[in-house]
C-alpha cells in the first residue's frame, strides 16, 4: 500500500461525511429481506458442499437470533 493510501485510511472519517453517505434508514428496512436471503444462501452453500451442515446450523441459529432481536425492536443499527 502506498504511503498516500496508508495516510488517507489512517485518519478518522469526518462526522458530517459519514452521516451524509450512511444509508442506515434504507438498510434497516432491508433487514428482514437480507436475513431471508442469507438463510437461502447458507442452505445453497450446504447443498453445493461449500459449508458443512454443522457450520450451517451455527449460521442459521445466528440469523434466527438476529431476526428475533429485530422483530422485538432490540436490533439497532448504528452509523
Amino acid at each position: 500500500m502506498s504511503n498516500l493510501l496508508r495516510e488517507r485510511f489512517s485518519k478518522p472519517v469526518d462526522a458530517f461525511a459519514e452521516k451524509f453517505v450512511a444509508s442506515i434508514d434504507a438498510d434497516e428496512k432491508l433487514i428482514p429481506a437480507d436475513i431471508q436471503g442469507s438463510i437461502a444462501h447458507t442452505k445453497m452453500l450446504v447443498r453445493q458442499g461449500i459449508l458443512t451442515q454443522k457450520d450451517a446450523v451455527q449460521i442459521l441459529e445466528g440469523l434466527e437470533r438476529v431476526k428475533e432481536e429485530y422483530n422485538a425492536g432490540d436490533f439497532v443499527l448504528d452509523v
